[in-house]
């Protein structure tokens, strides 16, 4: 079974909402029930991505990178198996100079 969710993001910097417009992205969010979280999106030109997960929220919020140095404009996927649990995700970006 599969089950699939789309997303819409903005990014932010420093806390403050950058506007929409050419910066936002839709990040697909798809379950293959029981097995997998799978994770899509298509990066923008200029950036480096990381895709990252974090297994509890607490005081020290250690983030594991599941998929870095990501640059380019293809659709990016990445598969992370389903744990007994919460699991949170997020996706960083970086400028390029």
């Amino acid at each position: 079974m599969s089950r699939i969710a789309r997303i819409r993001f903005v990014p932010t910097s420093s806390g403050n909402r950058i506007p929409w417009g050419s910066q936002q992205a839709t990040l697909v969010l798809g379950l293959t029930l029981p097995t997998n979280c799978v994770l899509k999106f298509t990066p923008r030109a200029g950036r480096t991505y990381a895709i990252e997960r974090l297994n509890a929220i607490g005081p020290l919020n250690n983030w594991t990178t599941l998929l870095g140095n990501i640059t380019g404009t293809s659709t990016v996927t990445a598969t992370d198996p389903l744990l007994p649990g919460a699991r949170f995700y997020r996706i960083k970006a970086t400028l390029n100079p």
